[in-house]
């Protein structure tokens, strides 16, 4: 009897524990916030655009008004934002990368300023190089 009420006393403070630890992750956690925010492009070529998207998740009862969104350098441009992300919601803002002055491995930043002065940072990461020289030689035959 004394062995089946101390192992219940153990699974509840443990689950309590677990509780308490889930609560003050959610309450360290900005109420708006990056579903992702480190996206990782792959590999691309020195005379391509890709798109880069960050997804952006309202926790609070109002809407949250977008004052500015931009990138880090001028081979990042911003394509579309929405005015405002709804209490509640999630919001697109979308971004193009030029990777024609990279090369290497890049790593580039965006910021999200909100209507109140509360901004947001991702980054976005690719690795770029020269494309394959075009041969105008002769071609074999199949």
């Amino acid at each position: 009897m004394i062995k089946r009420f101390l192992i219940a006393a153990v699974i509840i403070i443990a689950f309590s524990f677990g509780l308490w630890i889930l609560r003050v992750q959610t309450a360290e956690r900005d109420p708006w916030h990056f579903v992702v925010s480190e996206i990782v492009l792959g590999t691309m070529t020195t005379d391509q655009e890709k798109p880069v998207t960050f997804d952006i998740k309202n926790e609070t009862d109002t809407p949250i008004k977008i004052a500015s969104a931009e990138g880090s350098c001028r081979c990042t441009t911003l394509d579309s934002a929405p005015d405002e992300i709804p209490a509640h919601g999630i919001g697109s803002v979308r971004f193009l990368f030029n990777a024609a002055r990279s090369e290497g491995a890049v790593t580039n930043s965006v910021t999200i300023e909100a209507g109140d002065g509360r901004t947001l940072e991702g980054t976005f990461s690719a690795f770029v190089k020269q494309p394959l020289p075009v041969s105008n030689g002769p071609k074999p035959n199949l």
